[in-house]
């Protein structure tokens, strides 16, 4: 080998290497490990433009062709630009072919369309579930793909976490931007920061032109918008901007928008369009589910061990898809029998039902909610007596949680801690006197 064919494949490695590390954060873990892990650049062809990727075995191979391209293309183009396609290649195929194979012809791209934000490509709707929970927010979100002026916008697809929301949605801008659509997505938080970036820097026709521009706008954890009346009135305009421009609008959200402290105007226009909650996936769709997982993983669980995991009620999807991995380990381990998958699944459901630990801005959100006030107005200088109470049994809580006197003042708006320090008895008082503000926050530690 010539230096300079040294040179060259240094080249390649090191530009590999920084693409598998963006794949890692683009794709979740068990894509990443199953299919990603072990490919490697092995040639660039500079008259087709056409990156030549050795994958780790055939099977990884297929399904890198069939189902990661895209991500694959998208990642590279960002490190080589000249990049118009990506071939995979199995490793033994690769050491009988020839090192160049040059072709005038350069490829057709395929047909993406425009995006604003990020998806996840490893969310596709042919691995989508279809179950009867949540048959109404499959069909509805794959009818804003057709040119049909009977469809119907917003969609809401709400339901609690890992329950597949995320993955419709995300599925759902995959397949728009196959279709060469132009598409946005982004969570709430991202959308708000993009806001407040845009006003300060005095630029918020870019951000106009860029969100509401689009035939497709997806938007994830609505719940989030809560107290931010600013952001959830920029999204009023940005639904109306879209809609009249024919384009299609669906947003995911934990609760159903109305049980949100979100502005009417924004409950409204969601409201106007299709609202439907996702449940759990029925058995036989949990079946299905779990020789989708094991498939992919390349092991086949015996017959009882789906049935027995297949049995379990009341499994959010990504639980459920921690017990088949579970016993999928097991499997590979040589120790999958009754008594130790019991016992492993028995411990993945109880990690999965412990609530999650919440942030000292969850529980502002969620006591300002209960007075039916909002974050701005508790942080601000509203005397009215939702505002108060909310800020008083926020001290209180946060106290017992362990925060400071001066940490709350500042989270409250930048007061005095003597201010807190009064707040501190009333805010006692009226936990003890609400029931289900006792039940919830009366043992915080």
């Amino acid at each position: 080998m010539t230096e300079q064919q040294l040179l060259d494949a240094s080249s390649l490695a090191r530009t590999w290497s920084a693409v598998l590390g963006q794949l890692e954060v683009e794709l979740n873990r068990p894509v990443f490990e199953t299919w990603v892990r072990g490919t490697r650049l092995v040639s660039y062809d500079d008259d087709s433009d056409v990156a030549t990727v050795e994958a780790a075995n055939s099977f990884a191979c297929t399904n890198l062709q069939e189902r990661f391209p895209l991500v694959v293309l998208r990642a590279l183009q960002s490190r080589m630009s000249n990049v118009r396609d990506v071939q995979f290649i199995e490793p033994l195929a690769r050491r009988s072919a020839p090192e160049r194979a040059p072709s005038r012809a350069k490829p057709a791209p395929p047909p993406v369309g425009r995006l604003v934000g990020a998806v996840n490509c490893g969310f596709t709707l042919d691995r989508y579930i279809d179950a009867t929970e949540n048959k109404l927010a499959r069909s509805s979100c794959l009818a804003l793909l057709s040119s049909s002026t009977q469809r119907v916008s917003p969609v809401v697809v709400y339901g609690p976490p890992g329950h597949g929301k995320s993955h419709l949605i995300h599925a759902l801008g995959n397949e728009a931007m196959q279709r060469g659509r132009s598409v946005a997505c982004l969570s709430s938080e991202q959308f708000a920061n993009h806001f407040i970036t845009a006003m300060k820097a005095d630029n918020i026709e870019d951000f106009h032109h860029s969100m509401r521009s689009v035939d497709l706008f997806i938007l994830d954890d609505l719940q989030y918008l809560t107290g931010k009346k600013a952001t959830a009135n920029e999204l009023v305009h940005t639904i109306d901007a879209i809609t009249t421009a024919g384009g299609s609008v669906v947003i995911a959200s934990e609760c159903s928008p109305k049980e949100l402290a979100l502005p009417a105007r924004l409950i409204s226009r969601l409201a106007s369009g299709l609202v439907t909650r996702i449940g759990y996936l029925d058995r036989d769709a949990r079946q299905r589910f779990i020789a989708q997982v094991s498939a992919s993983s390349g092991t086949a669980l015996p017959g009882w061990a789906s049935e027995r995991i297949a049995s379990i009620e009341g499994l959010s999807v990504r639980t459920l898809q921690g017990a088949v991995n579970t016993a999928i380990h097991l499997e590979r381990n040589g120790c999958l029998d009754l008594a130790s998958l019991d016992a492993q699944l028995a411990e993945t459901i109880m990690s999965a039902s412990l609530p999650a630990e919440r942030t000292s801005r969850d529980i502002i959100d969620e006591i300002a909610r209960h007075f039916a006030t909002t974050f701005d107005e508790v942080i601000g200088r509203s005397r009215h007596r939702q505002a108060t109470s909310a800020r008083a049994v926020i001290a209180f809580v946060l106290t017992r949680r362990g925060e400071s006197q001066g940490a709350i003042a500042e989270m409250l708006g930048k007061r005095e801690r003597t201010t807190v320090r009064d707040m501190l008895v009333r805010g006692e008082r009226l936990v003890q006197e609400d029931e289900s503000l006792r039940r919830r926050y009366d043992s915080v530690a």
